[in-house]
């Protein structure tokens, strides 16, 4: 299943919607919980992929569900086994700064970015601290599995101006249980594999298959879930 909303983290001048991370995050459980009632696979383990500001969302959508005593969503959390994140800015990103001030500056009112998202996405901002300190908490509760890759190369921002969106700092949660890695493409071009052959596709793809031969192990082993193994899919998120 894969699942999208309408933000930009990349393309700053470009519309959005004025959902807030909570708000996003909330539209994702809903959304997610009745697709798998409908699917049938109410109990199967979810693994997330995430990319960019799709990894906060995640984060904030698992501590709403674990934390909420809502019938519909609060099986979400549980049934997480791990998530992979591509690009999430944890720390927040210089470049949500430059976004804010290039639409101030051009006052391209016809294609407005949504500045109270961006603002949350600067360095260590109160909200990416409130959100990375709660699941922080949660990963060993949910014993959930983490790999978080950063971007090599940089992002052209304006004619001038090229960056890396998210630095490999802020592109790590810093959780002692956290693999990382880094994908040789750009912000946006480190979710587009070419092919199998693809290092990036490689890098990603073996982590994945990590995570689902220990959920096979634990099926061999008697530790199951109700649903049939085969019936596991991975749960894409991008920004």
């Amino acid at each position: 299943m894969s699942w999208g909303y309408d933000a930009d983290i990349d393309h700053f001048i470009g519309s959005a919607s004025r959902n807030s991370i909570d708000q996003h995050a909330a539209n994702l459980l809903q959304d997610l919980y009745y697709q798998r009632q409908e699917d049938n696979l109410e109990d199967t383990p979810i693994i997330f992929v995430v990319h960019s500001l799709g990894g906060l969302v995640v984060k904030e959508a698992l501590i709403q569900s674990a934390g909420t005593s809502s019938t519909n969503v609060k099986s979400i959390a549980p049934n997480t086994h791990a998530v992979l994140f591509l690009g999430t800015p944890h720390q927040g990103s210089s470049t949500a700064s430059i976004g804010k001030y290039a639409y101030r500056v051009s006052r391209v009112y016809a294609k407005r970015p949504n500045t109270k998202l961006l603002s949350a996405l600067e360095l260590q901002s109160p909200d990416l601290k409130r959100i990375g300190d709660a699941f922080v908490q949660l990963v060993p509760k949910l014993n959930l599995k983490l790999s978080s890759f950063h971007e090599e190369l940089e992002t052209r921002k304006m004619i001038f101006i090229s960056s890396v969106v998210v630095k490999p700092d802020s592109a790590k949660i810093g959780h002692p249980s956290e693999e990382h890695g880094s994908i040789p493409a750009n912000h946006s071009g480190m979710t587009k594999f070419t092919s199998s052959g693809d290092l990036g596709y490689i890098r990603v793809s073996r982590v994945l298959q990590s995570w689902m031969r220990t959920l096979r192990s634990k099926e061999n082993t008697g530790q199951s879930f109700r649903e049939p193994f085969q019936y596991l899919q991975p749960i894409r998120s991008i920004a």
